[in-house]
């Protein structure tokens, strides 16, 4: 299973802290079936 890098959630948290009117905000996805990302694929 691939997994989000690290380096990407910390730009995820940076843009997000940056941003007055965002109080939390959360991540969710799924991963492709055989481990092919896809034009279906929610993070490829």
């Amino acid at each position: 299973m691939k997994m989000i890098a690290v380096r990407d959630i910390e730009a995820l948290k940076r843009y997000f802290e940056s941003r007055k009117g965002v109080a939390f905000a959360f991540l969710f996805g799924s991963q492709a079936r055989g481990g092919a990302a896809t034009k279906l694929s929610d993070i490829a």
